[in-house]
């Protein structure tokens, strides 16, 4: 017998009380045996594929789920649910629904969909189960049926999201591993030292289950177990030993030094560019870093030296204007800066011939030129006229 005849069979007789129901709970445990005797390679490998499914989505779904007729509450979470008047579901989804210990005495499942509901510890007493409630996949464990007769045909097909049997809820018949009944891993025992919990598959002293196995006691069998409330760690189990790989805290950015507090995570911490030299102004470029210009302390004026000292900053000096030429007059204009003005005042008469050399200033010192010419009164319109230093007077050389 497969399993779609055998859930038709479940259907059939479920719906039938007294005699009929007796009939059922002697042939649910048997067959089911049987069922698993010839397909525990298929089933084992179907319920790893439940089980990876389960951790890459919920198990139940959100929102309002209230169960009644023609409602669709597929994969509600219904876990304890305990109507406080008689259920009428008929016509309802409730596939993959969670019903797990829910008191639905007298419920009305008619045309109902509980195709692959979990039913674990469900109490449906009195309920209408017709041919046309699909109860395909449904799991089953500890489940009383209308006629009141148990139903523990899906004992051993628990799933991570409707697992049939834990410390507190033992298997009918087999052993709890990992929250299915069956026989215990190699390695396991029936009520093992740790938990060491009657009824449920255990490990050896100094180690403890993991996954189906055992591990060692201090070893991890998953990354929750491997919180070190160090935010500048990442923790994983690997290969059942926590692992704690210190974080990389770098925000790409030369103006912050990066470090990591275990309570805050990474800090990224503004440096200061401050080079203690008033001569500069400091900046942080993200890719550069610290930047330093150096301040202009131009006071747009020609007669000033300016400098700029790290420790007092900007220094204008007025400068020393001097062209060491004793017949000159030295100044400073602001826009154009030194000027030597020369003044022949300042210059000595010529010492032998002052009557016809007068004093001139040069940019290389004090000179004498001839004032003789034709307007001289000795040279008496006479343009060939010269100074004769001997004789300290104008001499013309014009014919007479």
């Amino acid at each position: 017998m497969d399993g779609s005849q055998f859930d038709r069979l479940t259907r059939t007789l479920s719906s039938r009380r007294t005699a009929v129901g007796g009939l059922l709970a002697g042939l649910l445990m048997p067959l089911d045996a049987a069922a698993r005797k010839k397909g525990k390679q298929r089933k084992r490998k179907g319920r790893d594929k439940q089980r990876a499914q389960a951790q890459l989505e919920p198990c139940w779904r959100a929102g309002a789920c209230i169960p009644k007729k023609g409602a669709n509450v597929s994969q509600c979470d219904l876990d304890g649910y305990s109507p406080s008047i008689t259920l009428n579901c008929t016509g309802c989804n409730a596939s993959r629904a969670n019903l797990r210990g829910a008191e639905l005495q007298g419920a009305n499942f008619t045309k109902a969909n509980l195709s692959g509901a979990c039913l674990v510890d469900a109490n449906f007493t009195g309920a209408t189960f017709a041919n046309n409630t699909n109860l395909s996949n449904a799991i089953f464990c500890r489940t009383i049926m209308p006629d009141g007769t148990p139903n523990n045909s899906g004992c051993g097909s628990g799933t991570p999201c409707c697992s049939t049997c834990d410390a507190a809820r033992l298997c009918p018949s087999g052993c709890c591993n990992a929250g299915t009944c069956g026989n215990c891993p190699a390695g396991l025992t029936c009520g093992g030292g740790n938990p060491g919990i009657p009824g449920v598959c255990g490990c050896p002293a100094g180690q403890k289950p993991c996954n189906g196995g055992c591990i060692p006691a201090n070893g991890c069998c998953q990354d929750s177990e491997c919180n070190d409330n160090n935010l500048c760690t990442t923790d994983a189990c690997v290969n059942n030993v926590c692992v704690h790989t210190p974080i990389t805290c770098n925000d790409n950015n030369a103006c912050t030094t990066d470090s990591c507090d275990p309570v805050r995570g990474c800090v990224y911490t503004q440096i200061s560019c401050n080079d203690g030299n008033v001569c500069t102004t400091e900046s942080c470029h993200p890719e550069r870093g610290c930047i330093y210009t150096p301040i202009n302390c131009d006071d747009n004026n020609a007669c000033t030296a300016d400098t700029c000292n790290p420790v007092s900053g900007c220094s204008n000096t007025p400068i020393t204007c001097n062209d060491n030429v004793a017949c000159t007059v030295d100044t400073c204009d602001p826009q154009r800066g030194c000027v030597f003005t020369p003044d022949d005042s300042l210059c000595p008469s010529h010492p032998q011939a002052p009557a016809c050399l007068a004093p001139r200033c040069t940019s290389s010192g004090c000179d004498y030129r001839d004032i003789c010419g034709a307007s001289h009164p000795d040279c008496q319109g006479c343009a060939d006229c010269s100074c004769n230093i001997a004789q300290n007077r104008c001499v013309k050389t014009c014919p007479s």
